[in-house]
């Protein structure tokens, strides 16, 4: 075993291109020249698992890599401005964020005087952010199938477990509910109104037509599968820690410095970069699968999906599912000891990215 083991695992870091086959194609080798791409492992990430944390020192690209993935989607003929709105908002979050209503908006019964569709007159109101907006877009039924990417920037500038809190509670808990009976970020009482204000402001407008749509499904607001999640992080005395809580919920990319030389030498490690059409059908595949909960699945069935589905060989199946199964044995045994350990789910994620990738 001791021989096998050895075969497997080496003291030297892993290509993604070793792990993950489809890098070598050539359509993919090519598109180091193309305007329209984005970061291949945060669109692998994402597609596995919809939220994502990027963290790194300052200036090492994160707020950039969010926001080329966002505006790469974006340029795409399917995303019709006019019909769906963005396909992402950047949300810069402040030291001052206390809870949700940031992202969730809130109501407010001093409004400037307004005219209800039956002629009554209310000062009633609800203040409507743009991640607000962003939410109601992507989970119109018409949208379901097109990422909705709501970008975080300096995420943990204030305390994440409090103004995320919402969004963390329900990405777990409808993990464990079928998708008819998912928990709503807002209930329907709160959607009604939303839409007679957005209909009221701008009746043509996507946003408008979303919350019309969402109102004629008869549910609040859900966290819909379309909508991914990226939140950038800087970790200084500024700051705040993620608590295991948080992690536990997301994939985590940590995107290292350079030294200066390397810079003026020209001899940076080139991204590797997945063009914006190829991105935006690895989204569109993920979303089902995870609406289906196809990602749930034991590994080994997920492996069997691989080689039924994927085209993946057997054997090179075989060989991913032993080496990775030694890998995570050797990180429980690290991490257990002082209380890291982790369970099934973290098992699934793991093999899931692969899928993924």
């Amino acid at each position: 075993m001791a021989n096998e083991t050895q075969k497997i695992l080496s003291n030297s870091v892993a290509a993604p291109d070793e792990y993950l086959p489809f890098l070598a194609t050539k359509e993919i080798a090519s598109v180091a020249s193309m305007v329209s791409a984005c970061s291949f492992e945060l669109a692998v990430a994402l597609a596995a698992k919809g939220f994502v944390i990027l963290t790194g020192q300052s200036g090492t690209g994160k707020s950039r890599s969010a926001i080329e993935l966002g505006q790469a989607l974006n340029a795409l003929e399917e995303y019709d401005n006019g019909e769906r709105g963005l396909s992402y908002e950047f949300m810069p979050v402040e030291a001052d964020w206390v809870d949700a209503r940031p992202l969730l908006g809130y109501m407010n019964p001093f409004g400037k005087p307004r005219k209800r569709s039956d002629g009554t007159i209310t000062n009633e109101t609800y203040e409507i952010p743009n991640a607000l907006k962003l939410l109601l877009r992507a989970a119109a039924p018409a949208n379901a199938g097109f990422p909705m990417i709501l970008i975080l920037d300096e995420m943990n500038l204030s305390h994440v477990e409090r103004y995320f809190s919402p969004f963390l509670s329900l990405l777990e808990a409808n993990r464990s509910t079928a998708s008819e009976s998912d928990i709503n970020l807002l209930p329907v009482d709160k959607i009604l109104l939303i839409s007679e204000i957005l209909t009221a402001e701008a009746p043509n407008s996507p946003v408008a037509k979303a919350a019309e749509e969402l109102i004629a499904e008869g549910g609040g607001l859900p966290i819909s599968d379309n909508l991914l999640i990226i939140g950038t992080v800087n970790v200084d005395e500024t700051t705040y820690m993620f608590s295991p809580k948080v992690l536990d919920r997301a994939h985590v990319i940590e995107l290292r410095s350079v030294l200066p030389e390397n810079v003026f030498r020209r001899t940076l490690e080139e991204r590797r970069i997945l063009p914006a059409r190829l991105t935006l059908e690895l989204l569109q595949w993920a979303i089902r699968h995870r609406a289906e909960g196809a990602f749930d699945q034991h590994p080994t069935d997920l492996m069997a999906y691989a080689v039924s589905d994927l085209e993946v060989d057997q054997p090179a199946a075989d060989e991913i599912r032993t080496a990775t199964e030694i890998l995570l044995n050797g990180a429980y045994r690290l991490l257990d000891p002082i209380g890291f350990g982790f369970g099934f789910r973290v098992i699934n994620e793991v093999f899931a990215y692969l899928i993924c990738g």
